[in-house]
């Protein structure tokens, strides 16, 4: 149970991701132009960001995930389909 939940966070991990890296990309792109005068964005520096922000985006994604999925898995079956 907990896999298929955390498989399908992940799916819509990726599926949002390059949404948020066109957005990242801009804002950062912007973001250095109007503090350092025009500095040039590097593409290490920004593939470093993205990276780190995927990572803590799964991570986040998994916490949230893990408490409704473990009292999810404390109820057994039968009292689930009892209640309805």
């Amino acid at each position: 149970m907990f896999g298929r939940l955390v498989g399908e966070g992940l799916v819509l991990l990726a599926v949002t991701f390059p949404v948020a890296l066109a957005v990242g990309f801009n804002v950062a792109r912007a973001g250095l132009s109007a503090w350092y005068g025009g500095t040039t964005l590097s593409v290490g520096r920004l593939f470093v960001c993205l990276a780190v922000v995927f990572v803590l985006m799964g991570a986040v994604m998994v916490a949230g995930m893990l408490v409704p999925a473990l009292r999810a898995m404390r109820v057994s079956p039968v009292e689930g389909l009892h209640e309805e």
